[in-house]
């Protein structure tokens, strides 16, 4: 497994997580963001991040796009889509971009 297939691994697996928290809270609809991980493919980070219901669903919106923590947005493979206050959307690249 490559570098860049374990680090897509363990976004989705903390974006099984956090699909999981806002399944769980009725306090996401109340306007607030919310507290959730990072998704980036750092398998060691458990940074949370705070994010809008709005840009969650952007996120979700296309496979392979992530939250992650602003910092954690500079990694190799990654295109950063979208960048708010403590917090980037990306989405990893394929080989041949």
């Amino acid at each position: 497994m490559t570098t860049r297939e374990r680090a897509a691994r363990n976004s989705l697996l903390i974006r099984e997580v956090n699909e999981r928290i806002t399944g769980l809270s009725d306090s996401w609809f109340d306007g607030e963001p919310r507290e959730l991980l990072c998704e980036c493919g750092d398998g060691s980070c458990i940074e949370a991040i705070l994010v809008t219901r709005g840009d969650y669903e952007v996120a979700l919106e296309q496979p392979g796009r992530y939250l992650v923590n602003s910092d954690h947005s500079d990694e190799p493979g990654i295109r950063v889509l979208m960048t708010r206050d403590g917090y980037s959307i990306v989405e990893y690249r394929h080989d041949s971009d």
